[in-house]
């Protein structure tokens, strides 16, 4: 772990720094890696994130790993490039949450969880790096796993883009949410288990208490994993819990014909990565 000081120090500067990366209307300089992060691709391409936003941390610039996140990173809507372009939203890619904390430019730690850490993100890591960082963990994942938990972290990478909304009470998203889960814990509704949840998660009474509790560390209250999670399952590869992934893509649209076609927090979203 760093400095406790180190920590203090970075919390007194995240409220400004953070205000002042929203409201940057032209493309941020492009950071500067220290070792052992490198660039990726080598040659750099014209758009976000292959324009310098992209880095190799784990020793191993040509990891297949490193391609796959890549990959799902390359593949988000053109506006949202732009926004990340913008802000100076830069992913990397580390080999585990330790080399995440050794970083030199970070000035804040990921915060412990129960549980192996496979994603971190955050609105910013400070004055060396002012724009939000998304963090990937090649060990343990696998390819697929590699890829769903990309999309998730780029989930969050929206919200911070956009204002915030999935951790905002009273945000448009949120207000629609709570509309969704009305109808999703309607007794009429109910389901006692769905296919593929934990035990624990199975045990809680509501549905929307069971489904939030599968988007992290079991955890029913977590609602900033909901939105990462209904960002996550509109990119190819999905969701990082398939199971809860499916909750979300499609639960909704078989429950009766006065259900909407789809959920309409996830509809927000949609409307958050087509604004200008």
């Amino acid at each position: 772990m760093k400095p406790t000081f180190k920590n203090l120090l970075a919390a007194a500067s995240l409220a400004f720094i953070g205000f002042a990366s929203l409201m940057m209307a032209s493309p941020a300089m492009a950071y500067t890696p220290k070792a052992p992060c490198v660039k990726f691709p080598a040659a750099p391409v014209s758009t976000w994130p292959g324009n310098g936003h992209f880095f190799i941390c784990n020793g191993i610039a040509g990891d297949p790993l490193g391609s796959i996140s890549y990959a799902q990173a390359n593949a988000v809507p053109t506006n949202l490039k732009t926004k990340f372009n913008a802000q100076g939203t830069d992913v990397f890619v580390f080999k585990n949450v330790s080399n995440y904390d050794a970083y030199p430019d970070f000035a804040t730690v990921v915060p412990a969880v129960v549980g192996i850490r496979r994603g971190y993100s955050i609105s910013t890591q400070g004055p060396n790096h002012p724009g939000a960082v998304i963090a990937i963990f090649s060990v343990p994942s696998g390819n697929d796993y590699m890829a769903r938990v990309t999309n998730h972290e780029l989930g969050h990478g929206l919200d911070f883009a956009t204002g915030n909304e999935g951790t905002s009470f009273g945000s448009i998203w949120s207000n629609r949410l709570a509309q969704d889960f009305v109808d999703f814990d309607a007794p009429a509704t109910g389901h006692p288990n769905f296919p593929g949840f934990t035990f624990i998660c199975n045990l809680y009474t509501k549905n929307s208490e069971k489904l939030l509790c599968m988007q992290q560390n079991n955890n029913p209250f977590k609602r900033e994993e909901m939105f990462a999670e209904e960002f996550a399952t509109l990119m190819p590869q999905g969701s990082v819990f398939k199971e809860a992934g499916a909750v979300i893509g499609n639960y909704f649209r078989q429950l009766g014909t006065l259900k909407p076609s789809r959920l309409r927090s996830r509809d927000r979203i949609i409307d958050l990565i087509n604004q200008p």
